[in-house]
Order: structure tokens, then sequence, then C-alpha cells
């Protein structure tokens, strides 16, 4: 058995789904690496009123399904390095684009499951949330462990700045590196 290099994450995706599922940065600066949504793999899938449904691929929430918790499986696995850690954190359009509202996770480096997305719906009467087979709806960050003691924190500096210079990169944020 081989030993991976201590910041190497090993992703593996499920059999029915293909290489482009793997983990992806949105752009050249990206911390988070894109992960999708599988919703084929959600147990909802098929059995959710779909009287609004017209898209094949896709779960559509309406305000009945408002209050629920839900898990959406990425289709991934990772092996984690020792001493290390994986944030999972929603992209900003899966709430600015699609309305809905997930936690931060923590994936400790013995975990070895299927990684998913923990949300909680509430959507309005009138309203309703769509997520589709394949949307990028999740990132995961890689942080190396630590134990802090209070001599470790550092005061942040802040200071007003008159303009901001825009790089290449969109700045209008919220989803605009993609799907």
């Amino acid at each position: 058995m081989s030993t991976l290099p201590e910041t190497e994450v090993k992703f593996y995706i499920q059999n029915s789904l293909d290489k482009d599922w793997l983990p992806q940065p949105g752009t050249h600066g990206a911390v988070g690496y894109d992960c999708k949504a599988n919703v084929l793999d959600m147990p909802e899938f098929g059995h959710l009123d779909f009287a609004s449904h017209t898209k094949k691929d896709t779960i559509v929430y309406n305000h009945e399904h408002s209050g629920k918790n839900i898990l959406i499986p990425l289709g991934i696995q990772a092996i984690i390095p020792e001493g290390y850690w994986l944030e999972i954190r929603p992209r900003s359009s899966t709430f600015a684009k699609v309305g809905l509202i997930c936690l931060d996770g923590v994936i400790d480096e013995d975990y070895t499951g299927e990684i998913k997305l923990a949300c909680k719906l509430f959507i309005a009467d009138g309203y309703t949330i769509e997520i589709s087979h394949g949307q990028k709806i999740a990132q995961l960050i890689l942080h190396k462990k630590h134990t802090f003691t209070s001599t470790d924190i550092s005061k942040a500096d802040f200071d007003k700045l008159a303009e901001v210079k825009i790089k290449q990169r969109d700045p209008a944020g919220f989803g605009t590196t993609g799907k």
C-alpha cells in the first residue's frame, strides 16, 4: 500500500459517475474544490410530487417541503491524509441562485463514506427549490489540523481602502464560475 504525500487528498467517485464528477477548483485562485449534486441517489428522487417537474434528473421541492432537512449526496468519497480534515461548504450560488440554506461541515480524516451536504428547506408558498443532477452545489476545502493556544491567536488589522483592484474573475461572485 502506497502512502499519499501529506497534503494530497485522493477522491473516489461512484461507479455510475464519470471522471468529470471529480471535485475541481472553479478558478486558478479558488480555495475550494467544487462538487456536484448526485440527486439520482437521493431517496426523494422519483418520490416527490412532480406537478411542476419539467426537467429530467431534477428534484423540485415546494412550500409543503419547507422545514425538511435533506442530505444531498455528492457521489464522492475521499481518503484524507493523517493530520488533515476537509471542510464542506455550500457554494455561494447555492443560496443566491437556488435559494437553498446549507450548513458547513467537518469531514474527519477517518471518515470514508460518501460525502453529503446538509441543508434545510425554507420555501415560501408559491415558490420552489430545484436541485439538478450534476449541479455544482458544494465546495471542499482541505485544512491541516492545529492545536491552538491563546498565544497562537493574532490580532487582525483592518484599515479603510479607497478602492480594491478587481481581478479578472467576475466581481459579481455568487456562482459566476460555473453552473
